[in-house]
């Protein structure tokens, strides 16, 4: 018994596990929509996914991270990093929202250094970065489904079966839904122009890509819909100049030719959107509108900035943006900008901080994205681009998607300095021979 058990201990592949663990957790709350809407799940239930995929992922992380070895540009980061951290726990001195501060210092306590090492780990790992994306993939579809029955059913019926205290969670839940469908999107997009498959894989793909396309227009998320859009077109960006640097300019024209399918879809789909009144679409009409939109963005980032010039250099104080600019004593509220929270709250001094880690982490993966595989490099773009666009319009500091994305850079960077010889890079130009 004890062999067999040691066995089955062996033949477990944990950065696998680690990487669909991961996945859940980063997409819990889409998971919890999912959950309500298929299977009529209690909100608790699926409010506790991502803590049980964070239990899980902790003894399968613990096993992993012995051979994590960073990249002397990875340290570098993580240390800008980690000075960024504790300036904002300095201006907690000076916050104006006391009755907020508690909470929003927990929880940024909790995501960041959480979802950094998590980023790192499978960034570093091929076998979990594999999983993860596979885990991405099929969430993604179910949050698709699930995106479409919401359209459908409408906020006011699905709500209709929550208590009050619960209601908040799923009205809002448009966000984690589009983030699902739109990542997962984007990682079909990638292995559709990456990855060697057969003709009925390569169609797979494609009809995963575009269903995933339809129910990013219906989630309802406005900025995690307008940061897969951009990923996509970075991602064609990305490939076109690695492909183009390596003097294979044929390869690089038939990908200007996917360039034109790409544009073409979006532009169909919109219009049908628009037709069918999805609801990222309808949305996205009062974008900046405050009479129609209580988070009329033009509105907060105004606040923000006024907020800024009052406290140009140490900031108002982390978490005080709730009191001083709004008079709200309410976590719900902020400026759906990461970096004008930043600026507003901790100050030019805690900008150049997080700019420096967010510029220095990019810039070294860019670097890096020469020795990476055409796929992986591709991958941490849909992600990286995704995590950036949306945190500029909708983010907050305590956003995980941006801090994993970040970490999954770095764990790249530093796969590739323990890597001896150079990846074959064999896959986008079968692809585009076929």
């Amino acid at each position: 018994m004890r062999g067999m058990a040691a066995r089955l201990r062996n033949s477990v592949n944990y950065e696998s596990l680690l990487g669909v663990f991961v996945a859940c957790t980063l997409y819990s709350g889409a998971l919890q929509l999912v959950l309500f809407i298929s299977l009529h799940f209690p909100p608790i239930l699926g409010k506790s996914f991502i803590a049980i995929a964070i239990l899980l992922a902790a003894p399968v992380g613990a096993r992993v991270i012995y051979k994590l070895e960073l990249d002397s540009g990875a340290f570098t980061a993580v240390w800008i990093w980690a000075a960024y951290v504790a300036w904002s726990t300095l201006a907690v001195s000076w916050t104006t929202s006391v009755g907020v501060v508690g909470p929003k210092l927990a929880l940024f306590f909790a995501i960041n250094p959480t979802f950094l090492l998590l980023g790192l780990l499978v960034g570093y790992s091929e076998s979990a970065l594999n999983s993860l994306i596979f885990a991405i993939k099929v969430i993604a579809l179910l949050a698709g489904v699930a995106a479409l029955t919401f359209a459908e059913l409408g906020t006011a019926a699905l709500t209709s079966h929550l208590s009050k205290d619960t209601v908040i969670v799923f009205a809002s839940g448009y966000q984690p839904i589009t983030m699902a469908v739109g990542v997962g999107g984007a990682l079909f997009f990638v292995s559709m122009l990456t990855s060697r498959a057969s003709p009925i894989a390569t169609t797979i793909q494609i009809l995963g890509w575009a269903f995933l396309g339809i129910g990013t227009l219906a989630g309802g998320g406005r900025s995690a819909a307008i940061g897969a859009g951009v990923a996509e077109m970075a991602i064609l960006v990305l490939l076109f100049v690695r492909l183009s640097s390596r003097g294979e300019s044929r390869q690089a024209r038939k990908l200007l030719i996917w360039s034109v399918i790409t544009v073409g879809f979006g532009i169909v789909l919109i219009y049908l959107g628009f037709q069918l009144q999805l609801r990222t679409l309808t949305r996205l009409m009062s974008f900046t509108d405050t009479f129609t939109d209580t988070t009329g963005r033009t509105w907060l980032f105004n606040k923000a900035l006024l907020m800024a010039s009052a406290h140009p250099i140490f900031g108002a104080g982390f978490g005080s943006f709730h009191s001083t600019a709004l008079n709200i004593e309410s976590l719900g509220i902020y400026p759906h900008n990461i970096f004008l929270e930043i600026l507003a709250e901790t100050g030019l001094i805690g900008l150049i901080l997080y700019t420096s880690f967010v510029g220095t982490t990019i810039y070294l993966t860019l670097v890096r994205a020469q020795r990476l595989m055409l796929e992986h490099a591709a991958v941490w773009s849909a992600f990286m681009v995704t995590a950036i666009v949306a945190n500029m319009v909708s983010g907050t500091i305590t956003d995980r998607f941006m801090i994993f994305s970040l970490g999954m850079g770095l764990g790249l960077v530093s796969r590739m300095r323990t890597t001896d010889n150079e990846p074959v890079d064999l896959h986008f130009g079968d692809r585009l021979e076929t």
